[in-house]
């Protein structure tokens, strides 16, 4: 069964298609080193809130 894509998770897929054709990525791995880059600071300000 086809699962129906929503207006929001297609503006969604749009902005990901955008940011992988303006970032130059070709592969799997330059899409996770971007992303990592992208949330690193978030991710460690989530965790050092965690902590506190």
């Amino acid at each position: 069964m086809k699962r129906i894509i929503g207006p929001e998770e297609t503006r969604r897929r749009a902005m990901m298609m955008d940011m992988v054709r303006e970032l130059g990525i070709t592969s799997a791995s330059e899409l996770q080193e971007a992303l990592r880059d992208m949330f690193a600071g978030t991710l460690e300000d989530m965790l050092k809130a965690e902590l506190d």
